[in-house]
């Protein structure tokens, strides 16, 4: 009877390994899927949730997808700037910031999804959400 239960065991253990491997290799191939549509888009970032809670953010570049790695920032200064001349008024595509890293101000820009660059584009100002 031991000899049988410890058979019964053993199934279940293998049993339980193979459905967890079927699980992550779906994973896999939807992360690849993910990440060949993803490549297509141009300077765009994703934040990707796996399965054990844990996440990766990605930004893509020239075709490249590069994974980020992400500080939080504890505190931000909004900078309310706009450029403008004779007939137009331009406006950074991010918001400009203002934030304190390793004791030293950086000035950087904030994206909607809450990433910061070192760049923005500069659109008219009717165009800012």
């Amino acid at each position: 009877m031991k000899d049988l239960l410890m058979a019964e065991s053993d199934y279940k253990s293998v049993k339980d390994i193979e459905d967890k491997n079927e699980l992550l290799l779906r994973e896999c191939l939807d992360f690849k899927h993910i990440l060949n549509l993803f490549s297509r888009l141009e300077d765009r970032y994703l934040t990707h949730y796996l399965s054990d809670g844990s996440k990766i953010t990605l930004k893509t570049s020239l075709g490249t997808v590069y994974k980020v790695n992400c500080r939080i920032i504890k505190e931000i200064e909004v900078i309310m700037e706009k450029f403008s001349n004779k007939s137009l008024s331009l406006c950074f595509k991010y918001q400009p910031i203002r934030y304190i890293e390793d004791n030293t101000t950086r000035t950087d820009f904030l994206s909607q999804n809450g990433i910061k660059n070192i760049i923005s584009d500069l659109i008219p100002c009717n165009k800012v959400i």
